[in-house]
């Protein structure tokens, strides 16, 4: 996790040093959207609510992979 956090703060830091605010707050807030569902799996991890937890996760699999994949492309495209 050390590792991703780095990566994350030298993303931002370059971003910022060549001017390119807009593509990495668009792609930092996609980012968020997708990262909704899996804290709320966190939260039912907890719970003896199985149904919840299968119909959750399978939420997270799906943001996780449309947001990664159909709409940060297209968003950071747009930008340019």
């Amino acid at each position: 996790m050390n590792l991703h956090h780095i990566a994350t703060i030298t993303l931002f830091i370059s971003m910022i040093l060549i001017n390119q605010e807009r593509v990495g707050a668009t792609i930092a807030y996609v980012h968020l959207l997708a990262d909704v569902p899996g804290a709320l799996i966190k939260a039912l991890g907890h719970t003896d609510l199985k149904l919840a937890k299968v119909g959750v996760f399978a939420l997270t699999l799906f943001s996780w992979g449309y947001t990664r994949n159909f709409i940060i492309p297209r968003m950071t495209y747009c930008v340019y």
